[in-house]
C-alpha cells in the first residue's frame, strides 16, 4: 500500500480529507480502531482525533508521532502524509494570524475613543474645578484676571458682585455694629442679704468664688451679690431670713439643714429647696 496519498483530494486537501483517508485505508486492511490501537499503543481517543482531522488539539510532536506510526502499521506513504500534515497546519496557523491582524486595527479603534472619551471627561473636570475656584476664591479670581486682557476683564466684571458688595458682606459698619450690642442683653445679678434670727451655720458659694463659711450670731446679716448663681446651705433653715435684691422673701426653709440654690436668670431667680 504504497503512493496511496495519490488518492487525497486534489486541490489543497484538508485536514479532514486527510483523516478521512487514514480511516477508509483502515477499513480497506479490515482493521478497527481498537486493532490499531493494540499494535501501536495509540489510545482510543487519539485515534479518533487523527480520523476526524481534529489534529490541532493534539500537540505536534504528538500528532507527527501517531500518523508515523499510523502510516507505517498500514503500509502507508509515512514521509508524504506527515509532510501534508506540516503544510496544512501551516496554512492554518497563517489563516489564524492574517484573521488576528485583521481585527488589530479595530481594536485600536475602540482604545483610541476610549482614550479620547477620557482626556475629555478630564477636561471637563478641570474646566469645572477652573469656574469653581474662580467665583469662590477671590484670590484665585484676581490671579486669573491678571493675565486676561482687559476687554474680558470687563465682561467678566459684569457677572460677578462688585467689591464694596463683597466688603460689606465681610466687614460690617461700625453702626451694624453698635446696633447689635444695643440689642445684646444685659448682664443680670443679683444681692442675697441672709439675716440670723437665731444662732447657726452657714456656707455660701458666689458664682466660681471660693465657699464662705459663717458662724452668724441672732440679728447678724450677711449680703451677697452674684452673677450666676449663689448657693447657701445652713444648719438650720428657720434661722435664717432672706432678702432679694431689697424685697423680703422669708424664711430661707424649713427646720432643719437645707441647701438653697438662687439662679441669677432674668425675670427673676429660681429657689430651690433640698435637703444636703
Amino acid at each position: 500500500m504504497t503512493e496511496k496519498l495519490a488518492s487525497l483530494p486534489p486541490n489543497h486537501p484538508t485536514l479532514e480529507s486527510l483523516g478521512q483517508f487514514l480511516k477508509e485505508e483502515r477499513e480497506k486492511a479490515s482493521l478497527t480502531r481498537s486493532d490499531i490501537s493494540s499494535r501501536t499503543k495509540i489510545s482510543l481517543d487519539q485515534i479518533a482525533i487523527l480520523e476526524d482531522g481534529k489534529l490541532p488539539n493534539m500537540a505536534p510532536v504528538y500528532a507527527r508521532g501517531f500518523l508515523k506510526s499510523y502510516a507505517d502499521l498500514l503500509n502507508l506513504d509515512t514521509e508524504s502524509i506527515v509532510s501534508e500534515y506540516r503544510q496544512l497546519t501551516q496554512c492554518q496557523q497563517e489563516e489564524a494570524q492574517t484573521l488576528y491582524i485583521s481585527h488589530v486595527p479595530t481594536n485600536l479603534n475602540n482604545e483610541s475613543k476610549s482614550s479620547t472619551l477620557t482626556i475629555v471627561a478630564l477636561l471637563l473636570v478641570a474646566l469645572a474645578l477652573l469656574v469653581a475656584g474662580f467665583f469662590i476664591s477671590p484670590s484665585f479670581r484676581e490671579t486669573i484676571t491678571s493675565i486676561l486682557p482687559d476687554t474680558l476683564n470687563e465682561q467678566v466684571a459684569s457677572i460677578l458682585p462688585s467689591n464694596t458688595d463683597q466688603a460689606a458682606h465681610a466687614n460690617p459698619t461700625p453702626i451694624a455694629e453698635a446696633q447689635i450690642a444695643e440689642t445684646s442683653p444685659a448682664v443680670f445679678s443679683g444681692r442675697l442679704t441672709l439675716k440670723a434670727e437665731s444662732a447657726t451655720w452657714a456656707q455660701v458659694s458666689v458664682d466660681d468664688q471660693p465657699v464662705e463659711h459663717l458662724l452668724l450670731e441672732p440679728g447678724q446679716s450677711r449680703s451677697f451679690d452674684g452673677q450666676n448663681i449663689i448657693n447657701v446651705i445652713c444648719g438650720n433653715g428657720q434661722a435664717l431670713r432672706t432678702e432679694w435684691n431689697g424685697q423680703d422673701h422669708g424664711l430661707l426653709g424649713q427646720s432643719g439643714p437645707v441647701e438653697v440654690s438662687y439662679q441669677l436668670s432674668p425675670p427673676k431667680s429660681n429657689l430651690q429647696v433640698g435637703s444636703p
